[in-house]
C-alpha cells in the first residue's frame, strides 16, 4: 500500500472546513431544555448542552455573546424550529460551570503515541498599543493551553488551561494521570525534560523521548542501571543531537506545535472570556472545535512521514 498522502483529497477537505451545515437531531431538540432538577429554587431553562452550542458557534464564527445570541436565534427562524437561543447573560454564567468532553474517536485502553506542548494565550485587557502609549500599570498576564496530541489522529486527546505559574512537566502529568490510554511514547520537548515524566512513563512501560539539555550528564546509576534519559544522554554525546533526532523521529513532535499554530490561527490568540473558569471552558471548546474538523479531513498517514 503507498503510503503517499492525497493532497487533492485533503485539500478539499480543508475547503469543507468553511462550509456552512446547520443540523440539530432530533435527540439535540429534545434536550435542548433542562428537567426540571426536583431541588428548590429557580430552575435552569437550558440545558449543558445548549450552552456548549452556543458557546462553540461563538467560538466558530469569533462572535460576542450577544451577537451569538442573536445567531442562534436566527438560525432556529430559518431552520424553523420553535427553540430559542440562551441569552447572553446565561451564556457568560453557565460557562463557568460547564463540563465539555473532547469528541475522540479513540477506544478506552487503546494503545498511543502522544506529544505534549503548551502555548500562551492572551487574556482580556489593554493591547499592546495602549500599553506603548501610556506604560504598563501592571505586569503582564497571560494564560497557558496545555495539549496532549494523538499523533496518529492529529486528535486532542486532553486539553487544560492554567495561568503563567504552572509548569509544563506538572501539568502533562495531570494529563498523563487523566487518561484511559495506555501510553506507548511521549514526546516532547525541552521543557518536559524531568524525572516524574521519566518515571511515571516507565512504570506503564512506555518510551519518553526529550532531549535533555546540552549540559545533561548521566545519572549516578549509570552504567549498572542506566535509565532512558541516561541512554539519551549517552547516544547524543557519541553520534550527537541531529542524528538522535532523526533516530527516534523526533520530527513527529512538530505536529503538536502545528496544531498549536492552527488553534491561534482559527479559534484565535486571545481569550474572549473574562473569568478564569470561563476561560477554561472557552480553552477546550476551541481544542473539541478542531478535533470534529480533523473528522471533515486528515492526512491519515502524515504522522508516518516523519
Amino acid at each position: 500500500m503507498s503510503d503517499k498522502v492525497d493532497w487533492a483529497k485533503y485539500d478539499e477537505s480543508l475547503k469543507l472546513r468553511g462550509s456552512i451545515t446547520f443540523w440539530l437531531s432530533d435527540d439535540i431538540m429534545e434536550a435542548w431544555y433542562a428537567q426540571p432538577s426536583g431541588k428548590r429554587g429557580a430552575q435552569q431553562r437550558y440545558s449543558d448542552i445548549a450552552i456548549e452550542t452556543a458557546l462553540t458557534l461563538r467560538s466558530v464564527f469569533g462572535q460576542a455573546l450577544r451577537q451569538t445570541e442573536g445567531l442562534v436565534n436566527s438560525l432556529f427562524d430559518l431552520m424553523s424550529v420553535d427553540l430559542d437561543a440562551p441569552d447572553h447573560t446565561t451564556l457568560s454564567r453557565r460557562s463557568s460551570g460547564l463540563n465539555v468532553i473532547l469528541p475522540k474517536k479513540l477506544q478506552r485502553d487503546e494503545s498511543i503515541t502522544i506529544a505534549v506542548d503548551s502555548t500562551g494565550l492572551k487574556i482580556y485587557g489593554a493591547g499592546e498599543w495602549c500599553e506603548t502609549k501610556h506604560g504598563l500599570s501592571r505586569r503582564k498576564q497571560w494564560r497557558k493551553l496545555h495539549i496532549t496530541l494523538n499523533i496518529s489522529t492529529l486528535e486532542v486527546v486532553e486539553a487544560s488551561l492554567t495561568d503563567n505559574s504552572v509548569g509544563d512537566p506538572s501539568e502533562a502529568k495531570n494529563h498523563l494521570m487523566s487518561m484511559e490510554y495506555k501510553v506507548d511514547e511521549i514526546l516532547g520537548d525541552g521543557a518536559y525534560d524531568c524525572q516524574k515524566i521519566y518515571n511515571m512513563i516507565g512504570s506503564l512501560g512506555g518510551v519518553v523521548t526529550v532531549p535533555p539539555p546540552k549540559n545533561a550528564v548521566v545519572s549516578k546509576h549509570y552504567p549498572e542501571s542506566p535509565t532512558q534519559r541516561d541512554l539519551h544522554v549517552k547516544r547524543i554525546k557519541q553520534c550527537g543531537r541531529s542524528f538522535w533526532e532523526i533516530e527516534n523521529k523526533f520530527s513527529r513532535r512538530l505536529l503538536v506545535e502545528n496544531f498549536m499554530g492552527r488553534f491561534k490561527g482559527i479559534i484565535g490568540p486571545k481569550l474572549r472570556s473574562r473569568r478564569f473558569e470561563s476561560q477554561k471552558v472557552e480553552a477546550v471548546i476551541g481544542c473539541s472545535i478542531l478535533n470534529r474538523m480533523a473528522e471533515l479531513g486528515t492526512p491519515k498517514k502524515l504522522a508516518k512521514m516523519f
